[in-house]
């Protein structure tokens, strides 16, 4: 081949293959950038890396950890994230850093499967941001089946049907998630603005015998054993769900499961199901098995005191990471801050009031505004919360609602309660 003939086929080569990758940005699901982006691309140590299924990824939530506490982490749960997967999460988050501490979550402790097809899309977002790599060829080989693996390893071969269904937002540039990958309402069919009242569950079955092996056992025993491997401690977690008498005799089996495992390796386990008083089932719940925004809080706050006492971590607030970190809070807090704007359902915007940040005074113009129960307990989860009476208004409202931020005053918000029980601005 001649000089120039080579030159014109190289150059050819660059350019389709440049066209092939941005086809494959453009018609990607943003998801997976979203949601870790943060934690591949950017050059962070972090001291706490959180594993573990939609549990776990609605449960705690990073920045408030950096908030409270002082400590640096990651979320690396994911919805429909197995433990197999979290074994193969944990090899590759390996490669960018060596945590002090991994925790993870064993609600799938007695799943027998390595892939869910339900799941497909979710480990979608767990896998495609993940530079091909041979350990991400080898989870891939390992965990799907044969007709799946080429859309996993190849995104593009998802994708590339989705031309018929282009709109606006294909365009708009792929972004990053504020939440060091908590992925506030980034799940497309659980939303942490739900509330879902329970009524608080009786215990009645707390002594069941752990079950046979599981490829949730045995890939939780290879988590541990490659976090030993690496000098990384290990937490053992189980969130609180709501569980009725039928359902009582697996969680708790899950759990002796967890805590056998747990005594085999000399590792900590956090039972947050037996925690009395940890979150209010009547406002903190989005279904039975997740916690909404309220409950992550309460979550969160709880899961970082005893990560403070039980392990040697480092209150980062005054170092010099203190500036970004300071910074990513501020992205976060306007992140809450606009979604709790465009809230319209008010038992969802009495919900994401409860946070340490908000003072609310709320001028009530109708008598039945809040008689509903479930409002009345939202506004009793409230932490500072100021309610008047007042005659009717001329604009008709039902309510007015005023957000102020409690330590500098700043007006967050102003909302009213309209006669068609909306919340409008």
């Amino acid at each position: 081949m001649k000089p120039r003939q080579a030159l014109s086929a190289l150059v050819c080569a660059i350019l389709t293959a440049a066209l092939f990758l941005c086809a494959q940005s453009f018609l990607a699901d943003k998801g997976s950038y979203f949601k870790n982006a943060g934690f591949y691309e950017d050059d962070r140590d972090y001291e706490v890396l959180f594993f573990g299924s939609s549990m776990a990824v609605m449960a705690v939530a990073p920045m408030e950890l950096w908030h409270d506490y002082g400590i640096t982490s990651y979320n690396l749960a994911n919805y429909g994230q197995y433990l197999p997967v979290d074994y193969h999460v944990l090899q590759n988050a390996l490669d960018y850093g060596i945590p002090r501490l991994a925790v993870f979550d064993t609600a799938m402790l007695e799943s027998d499967d390595l892939y869910y097809e339900m799941f497909t899309g979710q480990l979608h977002e767990t896998f495609d941001i993940m530079p091909l790599t041979r350990k991400k060829y080898n989870a891939i080989r390992e965990l799907m089946p044969a007709e799946r693996q080429t859309e996993y390893l190849f995104p593009f071969s998802r994708y590339h049907t989705r031309w018929s269904v282009i709109d606006e937002s294909f365009f708009k540039p792929k972004t990053r998630g504020t939440e060091k990958g908590a992925y506030l309402d980034g799940a497309n069919e659980i939303s942490y603005a739900r509330v879902a009242p329970r009524v608080p569950p009786v215990w009645t079955t707390r002594d069941v015998p752990g079950s046979a092996d599981t490829n949730g056992k045995i890939y939780l025993r290879k988590c541990v054993e490659l976090c030993r491997e690496n000098g990384v401690a290990v937490l053992l977690t189980a969130y609180p769900v709501f569980a009725d008498e039928a359902a009582q005799a697996d969680v708790n089996r899950i759990h002796a499961g967890a805590r056998e495992i747990a005594d085999a390796y000399g590792t900590g386990f956090f039972n947050m199901q037996q925690e009395e008083g940890l979150i209010d089932y009547g406002t903190d719940l989005v279904d039975d098995t997740h916690v909404n925004s309220s409950g992550m809080r309460k979550v969160t706050r709880r899961l970082g005191a005893y990560l403070k006492e039980h392990y040697d971590l480092t209150d980062y607030r005054d170092e010099p990471v203190a500036e970004q970190w300071n910074r990513d809070y501020a992205d976060y807090t306007g992140y809450k801050i606009q979604w709790l704007r465009s809230q319209e359902a008010p038992e969802s915007y009495l919900m994401l009031l409860a946070e340490e940040p908000y003072r609310v005074e709320i001028i009530s113009h109708d008598d039945t505004a809040f008689q509903d129960a479930l409002l009345q307990a939202l506004l009793e989860n409230l932490k500072d919360c100021h309610l008047t009476r007042a005659e009717q208004n001329a604009e008709g409202h039902r309510a007015e609602i005023t957000v102020y931020h409690r330590e500098t005053g700043d007006v967050i918000d102003r909302a009213y309660l309209n006669g068609e029980g909306k919340v409008t601005r």
